[in-house]
C-alpha cells in the first residue's frame, strides 16, 4: 500500500504554487501551460519507497523545460557524487552547485534526499551539516527541485542504492539481490551500529519497485530518461 497520502502540486504562471495548501490548491481547474508535481510512495513487506516526477498538463513550453532539464541535470550530479566514503553534505552540495550557477539557487528549497527503508524519512540525510560517509548498501531519495511561487517549477525523484564506485538506481535492482535485514525498527534500517543494515537491496525492495511502472505515469516532461517511454503532449 501507500506509504504516505499521494501529493501534487499545480505551477505556473496562472496556478501559484500554493505548498502547504492543497484544501485551497487541489479544487483549482487547471488549464495549460502547467507544471504538476507529483510525490508518490510505496510500502511492500514493511520497507518503503518514495518517487516523484513533473509532468507537463498541455505542450510544455521553453521556460518548462528549461527549468525541467535544470532538475534533472542536478539529480544527475548528485547521483554521481553519492558513493561510498564520500559524506552525505557533499552529496547535496554538489546538486545544488548545479542550480545555484543557473541563478535558481533560491528556488532549491530543501535538502537533497534522505535516507529510506522502515520509514519514509530516515537518517542520514543528504544536506548540508550531515557529514555522515556514505557506506555501501545504504539506500537515498535523490530529489532537486526548482519552486517558483508564481512560475513554473520542477522536481524529480528516485532512491538510490550506494556502490563502491557510485550507485545503482533502486528501481532497476535485480530480484535475485540479497540482503541481511532483520527486525525492521524504527531506528534507520542503514546504520550500521543497528541490525537493519541493508547491504544489498532486498528481494521485497525488488518486488515493491515492480509495482511502480514509470511507462504508466501521465506524460512527462521531455528529458527524463525514467519516463523516456513517454511521449509528449
Amino acid at each position: 500500500g501507500p506509504s504516505f497520502t499521494t501529493n501534487l502540486y499545480n505551477t505556473g504562471p496562472n496556478h501559484p504554487l500554493m505548498m502547504g495548501r492543497k484544501l485551497e490548491s487541489w479544487p483549482r481547474p487547471i488549464h495549460p501551460p502547467v507544471s504538476v508535481l507529483f510525490d508518490f510512495g510505496l510500502s511492500h513487506e514493511g520497507l518503503c519507497y518514495d518517487y516523484g516526477r513533473t509532468v507537463s498538463f498541455g505542450a510544455p513550453s521553453p521556460e518548462q523545460l528549461r527549468v525541467h532539464a535544470l532538475v534533472m541535470e542536478s539529480q544527475r550530479a548528485g547521483i554521481a557524487a553519492l558513493r561510498a566514503g564520500n559524506t552525505c553534505e557533499a552529496a547535496d552540495a554538489t546538486a545544488r552547485a548545479i542550480i545555484e550557477a543557473a541563478g535558481e539557487g533560491s528556488g532549491f528549497r530543501h535538502r537533497l534526499g534522505h535516507g529510506i527503508g522502515w520509514d519514509v524519512h530516515e537518517p542520514p540525510f543528504l544536506t548540508r551539516g550531515d557529514a555522515t560517509e556514505m557506506r555501501e548498501g545504504m539506500m537515498f531519495t535523490v530529489e532537486p527541485s526548482i519552486l517558483h511561487d508564481t512560475g513554473f517549477s520542477a522536481r524529480t525523484e528516485d532512491v538510490v542504492v550506494v556502490r563502491p564506485g557510485g550507485i545503482r538506481k533502486a528501481i532497476a535492482v535485480s530480484s535475485t539481490a540479497t540482503a541481511t535485514t532483520t527486525t525492521p525498527s524504527r531506528r534507520s534500517a542503514f546504520d550500521p551500529t543497528t541490525t537493519g543494515e541493508i547491504t544489498a537491496a532486498s528481494p521485497r525492495i525488488s518486488r515493491m519497485l515492480a509495482m511502480l511502472d514509470p511507462t504508466t505515469f501521465p506524460t512527462a516532461i521531455p528529458g527524463d530518461p525514467a519516463s523516456a517511454a513517454s511521449t509528449p503532449v
